[in-house]
């Protein structure tokens, strides 16, 4: 079981990602999805499946 310290830390981490500034993660960064992107783009020739 959880200590309540450790639940109410947890708590106010999850409350945080519902704030307007985007609490403790920060706002939304378009670097993120475009790196991922790239990511998936890089693999494609590796893939061994038939299309």
């Amino acid at each position: 079981m959880l200590a309540k310290s450790s639940t109410a830390n947890t708590m106010s981490i999850i409350q945080s990602i519902f704030r307007v500034d985007g609490g403790i993660h920060g706002r939304f960064n378009p670097q993120a999805p475009i790196a991922y992107a790239i990511g998936i783009i890089v693999r494609i020739p590796f893939m061994n499946a038939p299309m």
